[in-house]
């Protein structure tokens, strides 16, 4: 694999972007993940869309950098401020860009990830769209913005996505538990749009799931049972077939 374009990621994308980019560097990590044993290099290009850059915390392209050497990773945001914030933390990298856009503009965002010189979307490539399609209402159509990044994607691209969901909560507090969390989105730049399993299964049409398939994200590969009594986030790993 060549690329990788990156949207915000939020679990342990670490570990899916280790067993992505060197999978003998994944046989443990932090969160107790164990990801897949194959020997060959599976990605040197990523892009991530929305996404802030920490400078005390290991970003995807650090993680990537750390497997193999010369990947390259494309950012995309929509904030002036994070582009401001993350073009200073990049300054001398020449590995790894930052470029303006929103998820709602697949077509854009492609463009411009393409025209940084990182990026070939003729070669396949990994999307990580982590944490952010929950803020993308059904009335944007985030099926559609999803086959529009797919069909853009060579076959053999990869795609990391995790999204919010109240899927597998205890029935009698879910509700009020996902009223609470709207009103606080309600108050934000984008509102929260939950969705179940079902509903997040539909946005990965025409992507093969590696195992486990559309899991709630701490129980992806994870070699420990959760310690939380539920995980707020489902999330997969796909091939472009």
């Amino acid at each position: 694999m060549e690329c990788t374009l990156s949207v915000r990621p939020h679990w342990g994308h670490a570990e899916a972007i280790c067993w992505l980019v060197t999978p003998p560097l994944c046989g443990t990590d932090a969160s107790g993940g164990s990801p897949a044993t194959h020997g060959e290099t599976r990605a040197a290009r990523l892009i991530r869309i929305c996404d802030s850059l920490e400078p005390t915390q290991h970003n995807v392209h650090e993680v990537a950098q750390d497997g193999a050497a010369d990947t390259a990773t494309v950012y995309v945001d929509n904030d002036p401020v994070v582009l401001v914030h993350a073009n200073a933390l990049l300054a001398g990298d020449a590995r790894t860009a930052v470029v303006a856009g929103d998820v709602r503009d697949p077509a854009g965002i492609l463009r411009d990830a393409a025209a940084t010189g990182l990026l070939d979307f003729a070669r396949p490539v990994c999307l990580l769209l982590v944490a952010v399609l929950h803020f993308v209402p059904d009335a944007d159509d985030p099926a559609a913005l999803m086959a529009a990044f797919r069909d853009a994607l060579a076959p053999g691209s990869y795609l990391i996505l995790s999204h919010a969901t109240m899927d597998g909560y205890p029935a009698e507090a879910a509700a009020d538990s996902a009223h609470r969390a709207g009103r606080v989105y309600d108050r934000a730049t984008s509102r929260l749009s939950m969705r179940d399993r079902a509903e997040v299964g539909r946005l990965l049409a025409g992507f093969d799931l590696v195992e486990p398939g559309l899991v709630h994200v701490t129980n992806w590969r994870s070699a420990e049972p959760p310690r939380a009594r539920f995980d707020p986030f489902l999330g997969a790993v796909g091939v472009r077939s």
